[in-house]
Order: C-alpha cells, then sequence, then structure tokens
C-alpha cells in the first residue's frame, strides 16, 4: 500500500464523494490506506468540506440570478432615465447594491480557487501535459466573469 499523492493522483479516480465524506474505491488498498492516513473523515475536515460546498452553491446561484435582475434594472434604468428622473435614481441605487452583493460573492469564491494561491509559481511538471488540472477537477470549475 501506498500514500495517494494529490499532485500525481487524480483522486476521483479512488474516492467517491457521499454526501461531505470521501469514500475509497471498493477494493482500492491505496485508497483506503491514504484514507485511513490522513484521516479524510475527520469530522473538522467534513464540516470544512460541508461549508465550501454551501458557500460555492450559494454563491453561484446567487451570482445566477443576480446576472439576470442586473440586466432586467439596466434595461429598466434606460428607459426610465429620460422619463422619470426619481424612478431612475431608485433603479440605479438598487442597480448598485445588486452589483455589491455580486461582488461580494465573487470575493466568497475567490476563498476556494481550483489552485491553491500558495502554489509555487513555477511549475516543476514533468511534461507540459502536466501543465492543467486533472479531468476530474477541471470538470468542476468555471470561470465567472462580471
Amino acid at each position: 500500500m501506498r500514500l495517494l499523492d494529490p499532485t500525481g493522483d487524480a483522486w476521483a479516480d479512488h474516492f467517491t464523494v457521499v454526501g461531505d465524506l470521501l469514500a475509497p474505491v471498493s477494493g482500492d488498498t491505496d485508497a483506503a490506506y491514504t484514507h485511513l492516513s490522513y484521516e479524510l473523515d475527520d469530522p473538522r475536515k467534513v464540516v470544512r468540506r460541508q461549508h465550501r460546498r454551501e458557500v460555492v452553491t450559494d454563491r453561484l446561484a446567487l451570482l445566477q440570478f443576480l446576472g439576470g435582475e442586473i440586466e432586467a434594472l439596466l434595461n429598466l434604468a434606460e428607459v426610465l432615465r429620460t422619463r422619470n428622473a426619481a424612478a431612475f435614481g431608485e433603479a440605479l441605487w438598487e442597480i448598485r447594491q445588486l452589483w455589491r452583493d455580486a461582488r461580494r460573492a465573487l470575493e466568497d469564491l475567490g476563498r476556494f480557487p481550483a489552485i491553491p494561491s500558495d502554489a509555487p509559481e513555477v511549475c516543476r511538471c514533468p511534461s507540459p501535459a502536466s501543465f492543467r488540472l486533472p479531468p476530474a477537477l477541471e470538470a468542476q470549475t468555471l470561470e465567472i466573469d462580471l
């Protein structure tokens, strides 16, 4: 048995996610050994995974909702700009509030990057093919532009 290397082994091939727990794939002795050695389901680690999942899910839903709301308010503000100065000011205030909420959501999501901020800037990968995230992790990431 050997410890799985998180920089060289795609853990998605060795573990399944059950709620916020990580379960070694049946019969994978390396995964079982790694699971036990790193105490992957220590209650504190499970709570951290749960919190990360909840924050990411909530903030992504908020950004999706806000994108539509901001667009609708911008369209309304354009109509109101020439017709009703007070209503235009109110729509502009609401747009600023929604934008502030979107910025906060982006800041929260920034705490969970696919590549940790303390990762070395110079890659010591053996080949250019290694410069990418593993496919299982790549499938879970997305670029967010606002």
